[in-house]
C-alpha cells in the first residue's frame, strides 16, 4: 500500500520530534555537583539537599504537588513539612517510575521538570545544571535517606541586616544552617529568597539583593519551610546639615535614630490647634469646641499638651474607644454579623458595657484578660440567682441598654458566642498573642512553625469548656423551660385568637430566647485521653494537673518572660494611634513579618509589663512623644515609607466617630430610643439601634447605618486608611447638609466655626 506524501511528512515530523527528545534527554557524563558558590558536594543528603531543593523549586507548594490531592498522583507534604512522607512518596510512587536507579537520567523526577515529558508546572530544571546533578547523583546512589540528618537547630543569615546608601547597590546574602549533629554548613544555594514587591529592592535566586528605591523592606530566606527575615533599608540622599531634633522619650530616641541613619529629617511639630483636634479625635472620638481650640492655642503654659493628654485619658468617652476595639478583637461584631441569635443582638451591647467599665476604671489589662478567658456563667451563684440572671439576659436581648451585666466578674458572652472549641482558641491566639493560626487547622502554616498537630495541642487547652447545662442545674433548667412552655400553651389555647395575636403572645414569652439564655458556660470533666503534647508556642506550660487549664494558660500568657502578650498589646495600641503597627498587619506576628523597629517594640513591651499592664500609662507614653505629635507633611509623606513614622499619616476616622464629629461641628443633637440623652454613636453597638436616631433637623433619620457602613463599619478592627471617595459623595449628595451646618443661623455666624472644628484652621478671608 502506497503512503501519501502528506502522511509521510507527518510521520517524519513525529520521528524528528522523538529524536529531539532523545537528544535532549541523552545521559551526560557524571560530574560532581558544583554549587553556584563553587562548593562541591562530596555526598548528597536527602533532607539537607534533595528535600530542600524540591521545596526551593516549588514542588512542595500548595499550587503544585504540595496540595492535598497533589498533581498527577504525585503528592508531597505541603511546604516540605515531612521528609519521611516525601521520601516514601518519591521511592514508591508510580510503581517506582519516579526514580530509575539503573538509568538515573531517565527518572521521571528529572524528565518531567526538564519538560521532556508533560509537566503542568512547566520547566523547572536545566540539563546539566547543579540542581539536575544533585538529584541525579542522589538517585544514582540509590536514593538514600538518613532520618533526622537535616534536623535544624538554627539558621544564620549573613549579613543579618543590610543598609544600602542608595539605589543601584548590591549585596549577597549567605545562609548557614547549624544541624543537630553540631555541623554548620553553607546552604545558600538550597534556600528560596522571597520578596513581595520591587519598589525598594530586588532579590534573585542566588540571594543577591539590589536596591532599586528607598525605604524599608524585608527579604524572607526560606529553607525547607523555615523562614528567616532579613531587614533591608535603603537610605535617602545624604544631608550635610542634619539638624538636632528634640526628643521627649525613648520612642523618639529610636524612631529618630533610624531616620538619621537613613538621612531623613522628621516633620515639624504640629501646631497647637492641629494637635488638639488630633488628640480629641483619637482619644475620645470627638472634636474640640471652637472655644477650646482658641483657648488652647493662646495658652502659654509649657506643659499644656501633657496636661490635655491626661485630661482626655481620664474622660469617660475614652473607655468607649477601647471598648469598641476590643469588642471586635475578642470576636464580637459591629457589622450586622452578630455571633448570637438575631433577637439577642442586644447582648453585644452587654459585651461592650463589660469591657467599657474595665477601661473606664483602668483595670490592669492582665486582669481583663483573666475575666475573658477564664469566664463562667454562674460565678459561684446559687441556681435561683442564676435563673434571675437568665431572665435579665432575655429582657436585654433586644437592645442591651441599661443592663447591669458590666458588674459581672467575667465575660461569659465571649464563650457563648462560639459553638466549637477551635474558634475560641484561634480568637485567643489572634487577640492576645497576635498570631494567626487558623490556617494551621488544616495544614502547616506557610510562613510560621505551626502545624495541624500544634494547632490541635493549643485548642486542647480549652476543650473542657462547655456551653450547655451543668449537671447541677440541668433539672432546674428543664423545669423552668417546661413551666414557661405550659404558660405559653395556656395563652395560645384561647379560642378566637388571630394569627397576629398568637404571634404577639409568642414574641412576649420569648421561649426560644429562654432556650439560649438557660445554657451556661462551665467546665466539663477533664479530658484524660489526649495523646498530643503541649503546643510549641506554649512550651513551659504544664497542664497535667490543672483543674482549669484556662487559668494556667492566662498565668503563662501574662508572665514577664512571655514574648507574645505584651508585644501584641503595645503593637495594637501603637497601630491605633499611628494608623499602622510596628508589626503590620498588627495582628500577624510571625517570622515572616518582622517589626520595623524591633528594639523599640521590646522596650515598649517591657515598660508595659513594668507598669503593671497599665494601658493608660502606655498611651500616655505614646501620646507625649514627639513622634505622635509630628505634623503631616504633604511634600514628604507621599515619597517616604510610612513605616518610618517620619510624619503624620492621614487616617480616616470610623463611621461612628464621623457621626459624632458631624454633630459636634454642626450642633446637631442625636436622640436614641431607650438611651439617656447625650448618648453618642460610639457608645452604641448595634446598627439597628443606631437607626432609631432622629436628628432635630431630620437629616440623619435612617442615614446612620449607611454612614457607619461607608465610613467603616468594622471600625474597632481597622482605622481604614485607604481613600474611598464614595464616603464623601455620601455627605455631599444630601441638600439638607447645608441646612444642618447653618442650623437655621445666618451664614456669617457659622462660616468661622465649621472649618475651625473640622480642620483646626481659621477660615480664609474673602
Amino acid at each position: 500500500m502506497a503512503t501519501s506524501p502528506s502522511a509521510m511528512s507527518r510521520y517524519l515530523v513525529v520521528v524528528l520530534a522523538g529524536l529531539s527528545v532523545l537528544v535532549f534527554t541523552a545521559p551526560l557524563p557524571a560530574q560532581p555537583a558544583r554549587l553556584p558558590n563553587g562548593q562541591v558536594l562530596a555526598a548528597i543528603d536527602f533532607e539537607r539537599h534533595v528535600h530542600a531543593l524540591l521545596d526551593r523549586q516549588g514542588c512542595n507548594a500548595g499550587g503544585c504537588h504540595g496540595s492535598s490531592r497533589g498533581k498527577g498522583s504525585f503528592v508531597l507534604s505541603l511546604i516540605a513539612e515531612s521528609p519521611e512522607r516525601d521520601h516514601k512518596v518519591l521511592t514508591r510512587t508510580s510503581r517506582g517510575r519516579l526514580l530509575n536507579f539503573s538509568a538515573p537520567e531517565q527518572s521521571l523526577l528529572l524528565q518531567r521538570p526538564l519538560a521532556g515529558t508533560g509537566h503542568a508546572g512547566g520547566k523547572r530544571l536545566d540539563l546539566g545544571s547543579w540542581e539536575y546533578e544533585v538529584l541525579r547523583q542522589w538517585i544514582a546512589a540509590g536514593a538514600p535517606w538518613q532520618p533526622g540528618s537535616g534536623k535544624i537547630v538554627r539558621i544564620e543569615v549573613e549579613p543579618a541586616r543590610i543598609v544600602f546608601p542608595g539605589p543601584d547597590e548590591s549585596r549577597a546574602l549567605k545562609v548557614f544552617v547549624r544541624f543537630a549533629d553540631g555541623s554548620r554548613h553553607d546552604m545558600t544555594s538550597f534556600c528560596d529568597f522571597r520578596h513581595p514587591g520591587e519598589k525598594v529592592i530586588r532579590v534573585n535566586k542566588q540571594g543577591e539583593v539590589t536596591s532599586v528605591g528607598r525605604g524599608l523592606d524585608t527579604v524572607l530566606v526560606v529553607y525547607r519551610g523555615n523562614v528567616t527575615p532579613v531587614p533591608i533599608a535603603v537610605a535617602y540622599p545624604p544631608r550635610a546639615d542634619y539638624p538636632k531634633i528634640p526628643e521627649v522619650n525613648y520612642i523618639d530616641l529610636h524612631i529618630f535614630a533610624l531616620l538619621r541613619e537613613l538621612n531623613l529629617v522628621p516633620a515639624d511639630l504640629t501646631s497647637d490647634t492641629e494637635f488638639l483636634r488630633r488628640v480629641y479625635v483619637d482619644v475620645i472620638g470627638s472634636l474640640p469646641t471652637p472655644e477650646e481650640l482658641r483657648s488652647f492655642g493662646a495658652s502659654k503654659t509649657p506643659d499644656k499638651r501633657a496636661r490635655k493628654i491626661d485630661e482626655l485619658l481620664a474622660h469617660p468617652r475614652h473607655s468607649a474607644i477601647w471598648a469598641n476595639k476590643w469588642l471586635m478583637w475578642t470576636g464580637n461584631s459591629t457589622d450586622g454579623e452578630a455571633p448570637f441569635h438575631y433577637r439577642l443582638r442586644g447582648w453585644r451591647q452587654l459585651w461592650f458595657d463589660w469591657l467599657r467599665q474595665r477601661f473606664d476604671k483602668n483595670v490592669p489589662f492582665d486582669q481583663v484578660v483573666e475575666g475573658i478567658i477564664g469566664a463562667d456563667t454562674r460565678e459561684g451563684k446559687s441556681p435561683d440567682a442564676w435563673i434571675r440572671d437568665a431572665q435579665n439576659l432575655v429582657k436585654r436581648g433586644r437592645h442591651g441598654l441599661g443592663s447591669d451585666y458590666a458588674k459581672r466578674r467575667t465575660l461569659d458572652l465571649f464563650w457563648r458566642s462560639f459553638d466549637n472549641y477551635h474558634d475560641p482558641a484561634e480568637r485567643i491566639a489572634s487577640a492576645f498573642l497576635g498570631i494567626r493560626v487558623d490556617c494551621a487547622r488544616c495544614h502547616k502554616h506557610p510562613l510560621g512553625p505551626w502545624t495541624p498537630a500544634d494547632h490541635q495541642a493549643f485548642t486542647d487547652i480549652f476543650r473542657q469548656v462547655r456551653h450547655g447545662n451543668h449537671p447541677e442545674t440541668a433539672a432546674l433548667a428543664r423545669a423552668e423551660r417546661s413551666r414557661r412552655q405550659k404558660e405559653l400553651e395556656a395563652e395560645l389555647g384561647v379560642k378566637g385568637l388571630t394569627p397576629e395575636s398568637a404571634q404577639a403572645i409568642r414574641d412576649r414569652h420569648q421561649l426560644d430566647l429562654w432556650q439560649v439564655a438557660l445554657k451556661e458556660i462551665h467546665l466539663g470533666d477533664r479530658i484524660a485521653n489526649l495523646t498530643r503534647g503541649p503546643a510549641p508556642i506554649t512550651s513551659g506550660l504544664d497542664l497535667a494537673k490543672s483543674v482549669d487549664p484556662r487559668h494556667d494558660f492566662v498565668r503563662w500568657l501574662v508572665a514577664r518572660e512571655n514574648p507574645f502578650f505584651a508585644r501584641n498589646i503595645v503593637n495594637r495600641t501603637w497601630a491605633y494611634y499611628f494608623g499602622r503597627g510596628l508589626v503590620e498587619p498588627f495582628d500577624s506576628f510571625s517570622d515572616a513579618n518582622p517589626p520595623s523597629h524591633p528594639v523599640l517594640l521590646d522596650l515598649l513591651a517591657k515598660d508595659f509589663i513594668a507598669g503593671g499592664f497599665d494601658l493608660r500609662r502606655l498611651e500616655r507614653t505614646i501620646l507625649n512623644s514627639r513622634t505622635y505629635q509630628l505634623a503631616f507633611d504633604p511634600f514628604t509623606s507621599p515619597r517616604v515609607d510610612p513605616a518610618l513614622f517620619a510624619s503624620r499619616e492621614p487616617m480616616r476616622v470610623s463611621g461612628r466617630v464621623e457621626l459624632d464629629m458631624i454633630n459636634d461641628a454642626t450642633g446637631g443633637a442625636l436622640k436614641l430610643e431607650n438611651a439617656p440623652a447625650g448618648t453618642r454613636a460610639i457608645e452604641v453597638v448595634d446598627l439597628q439601634s443606631l437607626s432609631a436616631y432622629v436628628n432635630e433637623n431630620d437629616f440623619w433619620k435612617e442615614r446612620e447605618e449607611a454612614m457607619v457602613r461607608l465610613f467603616g463599619r468594622k471600625e474597632p478592627m481597622d482605622r481604614c486608611r485607604g481613600a474611598d471617595h464614595t464616603n464623601y459623595l455620601h455627605l455631599m449628595g444630601y441638600p439638607n447638609l447645608a441646612k444642618l451646618i447653618t442650623n437655621g443661623q445666618p451664614h456669617q455666624a457659622t462660616q468661622g466655626v465649621f472649618p475651625l472644628m473640622r480642620q483646626s484652621k481659621e477660615p480664609r478671608g474673602g
